[in-house]
């Protein structure tokens, strides 16, 4: 009898004492292993990792440091993830599951991560929380993790004086020993963020999650959800969405040409300009890769877009700053299809969007559709090629009245125009010096000069554009070079 409880005594030993400490060392042999699966190439950088082994649990710290083309400052500040790794397998110091207490795994991970240094130049009363994770490591190697941030409501300051309230943050994931079909979802069921001299941003019902679409596939699904989005600048300028879901999906493809598609949709979208809904986007990208999104982010952000420039203005700034960047992504971008429903009635269009695959490419054109399909050349200097080389075609049809609506403000007109008659080849006039002579008149300047062709069954315009070696034709006719 007493032999035997000896014995029980020293297994009890062994599964509180001797198991946890030996999980310990083995923890701190494969610590710096572990400590790198947090860099990323061209994201995240390990500057430093420290480890302290104990009998029950250990702690550990990893210092990380985001690539430069990610910070706003000119030196990037470091993120510290100070983390406390309860022992398995019964990991008595952890804290316990709320529906199940304690149970058989491989230890219990608890990190807190100060978010602070990644808005360099704002300081937070009372101090911004720190992000809590709780990751969970069963007996099989999978992990599943829970975090998130508290309520919060803060007075931002120095850089932007600005309140901030938000609702608690949930992350929940789940990583599989394989790591090959992760899941993950962050919920924000509230913010406001409201600046002292004016402006503000919102959004209500925010969910992200990222999912892997199949066993088989490579690539991970991202999906966001908004029920409303709001945001409002110092000067007035608003903007309000509802109803917005993007979704961007791996499809299935060679290591040298993959894709990846994209469908947003918006039920419901309030600007200056008025009310719009629904706004359905259905898009291609192929040949997107690690390697081009870290080439257009090494170029820093795009020029901010003044939407009360002159139309060329904008349009340049779309052309030399947001292109280069789209195209270091997405050596070919298909849009199937885009809606937007507008008052006077739904834009319809579809675009493709390319780089040319050689030099030969950039002169002559592709000969054919395997040639255009060819695998993209190196990454490294893909965002700073000239749009100018681009193959681009464009079909876009226009209601009538949003059409003369448009002329009207680029003319100035001052007066309300009048009801738009259906698109056609009348060419009636009115007094001189008469708002709507004046909108008639450039609408029929832009169809005589074969911009615009004029659909009357449809009471609505459209315009066929392609840019092919250099050469821009619209509606079939030769506009001249694309300006590099």
């Amino acid at each position: 009898m007493r032999n035997t409880l000896i014995l029980g005594l020293l297994a009890v030993a062994l599964v509180v004492v001797g198991l946890p400490a030996s999980l310990g060392w083995q923890l701190a042999r494969t610590h710096a292993q572990y400590a790198q699966q947090f860099a990323g190439p061209g994201l995240l950088e390990v500057r430093d990792t420290a480890f302290s082994r104990g009998i029950l649990r250990s702690r550990s710290r990893v210092v990380l440091r985001p690539a430069p083309a990610l910070c706003a400052a000119e030196t990037c500040a470091d993120l510290v993830v100070d983390s406390v790794i309860h022992h398995g397998p019964i990991p008595f110091t952890a804290p316990p599951l709320p529906d199940r207490g304690l149970s058989l795994m491989r230890g219990v991970i608890v990190s807190h991560i100060d978010l602070a240094p990644l808005f360099p130049g704002l300081d937070f009363t009372p101090d911004l929380a720190p992000l809590k994770v709780v990751t969970r490591i069963d007996l099989g190697g999978a992990a599943t993790i829970q975090g998130g941030l508290q309520a919060m409501q803060l007075r931002l300051s120095h850089a932007l004086a600005a309140r901030l309230q938000s609702d608690p943050v949930q992350l929940t994931a789940r990583l599989p020993r394989q790591r090959r079909t992760p899941q993950g979802t962050l919920e924000s069921p509230g913010l406001d963020l409201v600046a002292d001299g004016g402006g503000q941003l919102s959004w209500r019902d925010l969910t992200l999650s990222v999912t892997n679409p199949s066993p088989d596939a490579d690539g991970l699904r991202l999906a966001a959800d908004v029920d409303s989005l709001r945001a409002a600048s110092a000067s007035g300028q608003a903007l309000a969405l509802q109803g917005l879901r993007v979704d961007l999906q791996p499809q299935a493809g060679s290591p040298a040409n993959p894709a990846a598609t994209l469908q947003l949709r918006v039920s419901r979208l309030l600007g200056s300009l008025g009310e719009y809904g629904p706004l359905i986007v259905e898009g291609r990208c192929e040949a997107p890769t690690p390697a081009g999104l870290r080439a257009g982010a090494s170029d820093g952000p795009p020029p901010a877009l003044d939407w009360q420039a002159p139309p060329a203005q904008k349009i340049d700034t779309i052309y030399r700053g947001y292109l280069p960047r789209l195209l270091a992504v997405c050596r070919k971008l298909r849009i199937p299809r885009m809606l937007v429903g507008t008052p006077q009635g739904d834009i319809v269009a579809d675009a493709e969007l390319a780089l040319p695959e050689s030099a030969q490419d950039a002169q002559d054109g592709p000969e054919d559709e395997a040639a255009a399909n060819a695998g993209p050349p190196p990454e490294a200097a893909a965002s700073r090629e000239s749009p100018g080389r681009m193959r681009m075609a464009l079909n876009l049809r226009l209601p009538a009245p949003l059409l003369r609506m448009l002329v009207q403000r680029q003319i100035g007109a001052d007066a309300p125009d009048s009801a738009a008659p259906p698109a056609g080849d009348d060419r009636e006039t009115a007094a001189p010096g008469d708002a709507s002579a004046r909108t008639d008149a450039a609408v029929n300047a832009l169809l005589d000069d074969g911009w615009i062709i004029a659909r009357p069954d449809e009471n609505a315009y459209t315009l066929a554009l392609q840019l092919r070696a250099g050469q821009v034709t619209v509606n079939g006719r030769e506009r001249g070079d694309w300006p590099t």
